[in-house]
């Protein structure tokens, strides 16, 4: 249903990787390695270019894993939230940001009771309680919405983090920070006290 990391490309891994490549470009110039730092952002450069140019399909809005032997867009499962990490990673043009940036405010898509479910309220796999193909992960909601405040869209990044706080019940209080959590009714789900979804709470809610 839904692939496998032998068979395809992964969009959020690869644009990780760009970042990655940006990261390592300042590293050298920092170590004042000018043939390092061309090096880098070269191989920084080609990897947002690939992201943007092979994994977006501009017919829907937004960006897909890709086959691995004929490079085809992995459409049919509709759309999962590790589309938007090309904004978090600063690889998606202006108008493919603004693209995403719909989907992640759309009630039927992204923009559930509590915000960034995993796969599109609007995919047949979405399954609210099975573990990646629904629940609100706490890092995914923190890329997504810093992506979103990246390319100036401080207001629904916003609106949407608060709802998320509020929506995600005991997170606002003194309950466990869940694993992750229910994005039609916002009940707790899996792990508590769980390490990475406490680790983003703060700077999601900082807007960092």
């Amino acid at each position: 249903v839904t692939g496998y990391s032998l068979t395809q490309e992964s969009v959020d891994l690869n644009a990780y990787l760009a970042a990655d490549q940006d990261h390592l470009a300042t590293i050298a110039r920092e170590l004042g390695d000018k043939a390092g730092e061309r090096h880098w952002r070269g191989r920084a450069k080609a990897t947002h270019r690939a992201v943007r140019e092979r994994m977006y399909d501009p017919e829907d809005g937004w960006f897909h894993d890709t086959a691995l032997a004929s490079g085809e867009r992995l459409t049919a499962r509709g759309r999962g939230i590790e589309g938007a990490i090309p904004l978090w990673t600063g690889t998606a043009s202006p108008a493919q940001a603004a693209a995403v940036r719909d989907k992640l405010t759309d009630p039927g898509e992204f923009a559930t009771p509590v915000p960034f479910p995993t796969v599109a309220r609007s995919s047949p796999y979405f399954a609210p309680q099975r573990y990646w193909r629904g629940p609100v992960w706490l890092d995914q909601a923190y890329f997504a919405q810093a992506g979103l405040r990246r390319y100036g869209y401080t207001a629904e990044a916003r609106a949407l983090t608060d709802r998320l706080v509020t929506g995600a019940r005991g997170l606002a209080g003194r309950s466990p920070v869940m694993e992750n959590y229910d994005p039609l009714t916002g009940a707790p789900l899996n792990s508590p006290n769980f390490s990475w979804s406490a680790a983003v709470l703060l700077p999601m809610l900082d807007g960092d």
